[in-house]
């Protein structure tokens, strides 16, 4: 999700133009489209933004409104607001068109037959193409400035907290690293796209032996793997910011503490002693 472990970890190494490494598709969004009278575009717009219609990002009650001509012919039982039984009538109609999150059609739905003056409403729903959205597997970022992998791994273990593991590195530490793809947790399934990102390395957890051998047989991103509980510690203080920031919003003040307290399953790390 936005703002989860691997947007967290993407911050604290400095990322740039940052977006997931996997995206999903944006939530999927319609189109209400209807027709009324010129005078009663305004309370149409109201009630379908009332019902959730109309918001995109950050702005809300969007709408376009155009002009054009209806023609109608009521039938002999209708009770028509504008016109006569029997007799077509042509008359000025505003054109309302408004975005909606899908799950919202329903309602938007009701509240368009509730708000229109006329007996029988025109009105389309139109699925809108789905795109990328901002959330997703992974993150690829960029650093400001390109460094060595292996002042890079420093970067990335000053970072974390401390552990007794540190972190696995498989690649040349000389080799220059400016585009970086990640995943918080186990990402040995992100392997195939950190690959095909065109990243110089790919930072994770608990990388296996023979996805990693193969994937080090061909010729792309180094490989750093990071204890599992620091990269999703790296989450904390983003909570705990964004914790502070929304309850300062509301008016509340509260004392926060993130805890340091390793739950890493390894606690010593022995290094293999060479022959001399």
């Amino acid at each position: 999700p936005r703002h989860g472990v691997s947007d967290s970890i993407a911050e604290a190494l400095g990322l740039h133009d940052v977006k997931p490494l996997v995206a999903a598709p944006a939530d999927p969004l319609d189109k209400v489209v209807t027709f009324v009278p010129p005078g009663d575009a305004v309370a149409m717009i109201d009630a379908l933004a009332a019902a959730g219609a109309g918001a995109i990002g950050d702005y809300d009650r969007c709408a376009f409104v155009s002009t054009g001509e209806g023609t109608f012919r009521p039938g002999d039982e209708a009770d028509p607001t504008i016109g006569t039984r029997g007799r077509t009538e042509a008359v000025a109609e505003s054109r309302v068109e408004m975005v909606l999150a899908r799950a919202r059609r329903g309602a938007v739905v009701n509240a368009l037959r509730a708000a229109h003056p006329y007996e029988e409403p025109a009105f389309d729903v139109l699925e809108l193409a789905s795109w990328e959205g901002d959330r997703g597997h992974g993150r690829v970022g960029e650093l400001a400035e390109p460094v060595a992998l292996g002042t890079f791994v420093d970067i990335v273990v000053e970072a974390l907290p401390q552990t007794a593991v540190g972190a696995r590195v498989a690649g040349d530490l000389s080799r220059d690293v400016r585009r970086v793809t990640l995943a918080g947790g186990a990402g040995d399934f992100l392997l195939d796209a950190a690959r095909a990102s065109g990243a110089d390395v790919y930072v994770t957890s608990d990388l296996r032996h023979h996805p990693a051998s193969e994937f080090r047989e061909h010729d792309g991103p180094a490989l750093v793997d990071v204890p599992h509980w620091a990269a999703e510690w790296m989450w904390l203080p983003v909570l705990e910011r964004e914790l502070c920031h929304r309850l300062a919003a509301a008016g509340t003040t509260v004392e926060t503490a993130v805890s340091r307290i390793c739950t890493d399953p390894w606690n010593h790390r022995v290094a293999s002693r060479r022959e001399t």
